[in-house]
C-alpha cells in the first residue's frame, strides 16, 4: 500500500518481507487505517494512532512456528499475544449480509471481543516455543509445516526416550481420506471423526512417513431417502444414495495390482440398518482375489448414536475379509451360531487393517465372542452378553462384559475393562484399568503397566503394576470412567511400556494424544489431562 491508494485499510494481518521498504505514506493517506497487525520485515511510515497502538515490528519476538514454511501461527510465548484490540474491528467494512466474518480469524477461529487480542491473523497459539534451532529448520521449529503444497497441524509432547503427536490435514475434512499409510511399516492410521490421528513413535525415530489414502470414489447411504432400485448411472451420489449398506459396498471400485489399490469411502446417513431376508450380515465385506485390491472406510455422518446396525437377533452385525475400516456405529444385536466368529465384528485376520472405530457394541448375544479378529478403537462394548473380544486387539476402549477376552491372541492397550479376564497363555494387557469384584492372577498372560482399581493383580507375568483408588468420576458399569485429578492411577504407567507396544494409532477415548504425567503416562481408555503440546519432529504427509 503507498500514497496513490486512497485511504487503505489492514486489519489483523501479516506482512511479510515487503521488499518494497514502504508500507503507507501517512501524509498522503491521512484515513489510512493499520489495526492489530504485525509486520516480519520492511516497513516504514505507518504512524497512525491505531498503528501505534495495535501493531508490532519486533519480528523475533513474535515466535512463529515457521516462518520458512509460511506458517505465522504465534506460539504462546510470542510477543504479539494481547498486543492487539477487538475493539479496532469495529471499523472493518463488511460485505452485505456477512456480519458473522468480523470475529473471524484466518483458520476460522472466533476472535473474542472484549479485551486485548493476539495481533496478525491467527488468534489460536501453538504452543509452547520450542528451541529453535535455525530459521529453516522445520522438523525442530514447527507446531504445522507444509509439504509439496499440504499443510499438517501438529500436537507433540517430548520427553525424555519418546514423543506422541496428533496430526490433522487442515485442507481436508474428515471423510476425505480413507487413511493414512505408514510407508515404512505400513502401519494404517484410520483418522477419528474429527479427521485427527495419533502417532507413538519409538525414541530412536524421529521422521515418519505417512501415504494419504484418498477415495477413488465416495458413495452415499441413506435409510430413509435412498433407493437400491434405482437404475441411474449416479447411483450411489448423494442425490441418488443406496439405501442399504451392502449395495454400496459392492459398487466399490476394484484396482488390478498391490500398486493400484482403489480406495472408497462410503458415507452414512442417519438411521437404522439391517441385513436382507437370507443374507447373513447386514455388512459383509467379502473374501477372494475380486476384493484383493479395494479397501473401504464405512463412516456414519453423525456417530454410533444416530447411526445403527442391527442383527435383529439372528445375523453378524459386520464382517470383514479384506482390511476395511468401520466407524461412528452403534452395532448391536449381532448374532453368530458359529464359535469361530464374531456377532458384532468379526474379522478375518487380526492385524492392524481391519478396524472398528468410535463405535457402540452393545446388547450382542454371541455364542463365542461379540468380537473375533481384528482391532477395535476408542469402542464401548457395553450390556453384552458373553465374552467382549476373542483373539483379537483392542485399543483405547471401554469394555464392560461377562467375559472382557478369550481365546488364543488376545490383546489390550489402553482400555478401561470392568470384567472378568481370561489367563491365557498369548493374552496380553499393557496399560489397562481393571475394575472387579475379585482379585486378578496372571501366571500366563502378560500384565505390563496395568492398574487394579479396589483389588490386587498378581502373578508370574504381571510388570510393572499397581493397585489402589482409580477415582472415576462416574464409577458405575456403563460409565465413561473418566478420572479425578487425584486419582491413584494417573502417571502409573511407565514409558518403557509405550516403546514396546510399537507405532500405534493414538488417540485415547476422547480423542486426546498421550500426555507425560511425573515420569509416566495414564493407564485404562482416558488420559489426564489433555496433552500437553510442545517440541516438534517431523512428519511428511504425502
Amino acid at each position: 500500500f503507498t500514497s496513490i491508494y486512497s485511504s487503505p485499510q489492514v486489519y489483523n494481518t501479516i506482512m511479510v518481507e515487503n521488499s518494497k521498504k514502504k508500507f503507507i505514506a501517512n501524509s498522503s493517506n491521512p484515513q489510512a487505517i493499520v489495526s492489530n497487525c504485525l509486520f516480519t520485515a520492511g516497513y516504514t511510515n505507518y504512524n497512525m494512532e491505531d498503528a501505534a497502538k495495535t501493531c508490532n515490528t519486533n519480528a523475533p519476538a513474535y515466535g512463529f512456528c515457521a516462518p520458512a514454511l509460511d506458517d505465522f501461527r504465534p506460539t504462546s510465548l510470542s510477543g504479539a499475544d494481547g498486543l492487539g484490540d477487538p475493539a479496532f474491528l469495529e471499523k472493518v467494512p463488511m460485505p452485505q449480509g456477512r456480519e458473522d466474518l468480523r470475529y473471524i480469524d484466518f483458520a476460522g477461529e472466533e476472535i473474542p471481543r472484549e479485551g486485548r487480542i493476539t495481533a496478525g491473523c491467527h488468534q489460536e497459539k501453538a504452543g509452547v516455543a520450542p528451541a529453535f534451532k535455525s530459521e529453516t529448520d522445520a522438523s525442530w521449529e514447527c507446531e504445522s509445516y507444509g509439504w509439496n503444497g499440504w499443510h499438517a497441524g501438529s500436537y507433540v509432547h517430548f520427553t525424555n526416550r519418546v514423543e506422541m503427536c496428533k496430526i490433522r490435514r487442515r485442507d481436508i475434512g474428515p471423510a476425505d481420506v480413507v487413511w493414512y499409510e505408514d510407508a515404512s511399516s505400513g502401519n494404517v492410521y484410520v483418522p477419528d471423526t474429527n479427521g485427527w490421528i495419533g502417532i507413538y513413535l519409538p525414541s530412536d525415530v524421529k521422521d515418519v512417513s505417512l501415504k494419504t489414502r484418498k477415495p477413488t470414489k465416495t458413495i452415499w447411504v441413506d435409510g430413509q431417502n435412498g433407493d437400491d432400485a434405482y437404475d441411474g448411472s449416479d447411483i450411489g451420489s448423494e442425490a441418488h444414495p443406496y439405501k442399504t449398506i451392502q449395495p454400496a459396498i459392492d459398487s466399490v471400485p476394484n484396482g488390478t495390482s498391490g500398486s493400484n489399490i482403489k480406495y472408497s469411502i462410503i458415507r452414512v446417513k442417519p438411521g437404522v440398518y439391517t441385513a436382507k431376508d437370507g443374507e447373513t450380515g447386514v455388512v459383509r465385506i467379502p473374501d477372494g482375489e475380486t476384493w484383493w485390491y479395494r479397501r473401504v472406510r464405512i463412516l456414519s455422518e453423525e456417530g454410533p448414536e444416530n447411526t445403527i446396525i442391527d442383527g435383529l437377533d439372528s445375523c453378524r452385525c459386520v464382517r470383514m475379509a479384506n482390511p476395511s475400516a468401520i466407524q461412528g456405529f452403534t452395532l448391536t444385536r449381532g448374532k453368530s451360531e458359529d464359535v469361530t466368529e464374531g456377532g458384532a465384528f468379526h474379522a478375518t485376520a487380526s492385524v492392524f487393517t481391519y478396524y472398528a472405530v468410535d463405535c457402540i457394541i452393545t446388547n450382542n448375544i454371541n455364542v463365542a465372542a461379540v468380537q473375533i479378529g481384528g482391532t477395535t478403537i476408542r469402542c464401548r462394548f457395553d450390556k453384552n452378553k458373553n465374552t467382549a473380544v476373542r483373539n483379537g486387539r483392542s485399543v483405547g476402549s471401554v469394555i464392560c462384559a461377562e467375559n472382557a477376552f478369550d481365546g488364543a491372541a488376545g490383546q489390550a492397550y489402553f482400555c478401561t475393562i470392568e470384567a472378568d479376564t481370561k489367563d491365557g497363555s498369548d493374552f496380553k494387557y499393557g496399560g489397562c484399568i481393571f475394575k472387579s469384584d475379585k482379585n486378578l492372577t496372571f501366571d500366563k498372560a502378560s500384565a505390563v503397566g496395568c492398574f487394579a482399581h479396589g483389588m490386587e493383580i498378581n502373578g508370574a507375568g504381571v510388570a510393572d503394576c499397581s493397585s489402589g483408588d482409580a477415582r472415576f468420576i462416574r464409577g458405575g458399569t456403563g460409565s465413561d470412567y473418566q478420572l479425578y485429578s487425584n486419582s491413584q492411577a494417573i502417571g502409573t504407567v511407565g514409558l518403557g511400556l509405550l516403546d514396546s507396544l510399537g507405532p500405534y494409532a493414538r488417540l485415547d477415548f476422547a480423542g486426546n494424544t498421550f500426555n507425560v504425567v511425573g515420569s509416566g503416562v495414564t493407564p485404562g481408555a482416558w488420559q489426564y489431562p489433555s496433552a500437553v503440546r510442545g517440541d516438534r519432529f517431523k512428519v511428511v504427509i504425502r
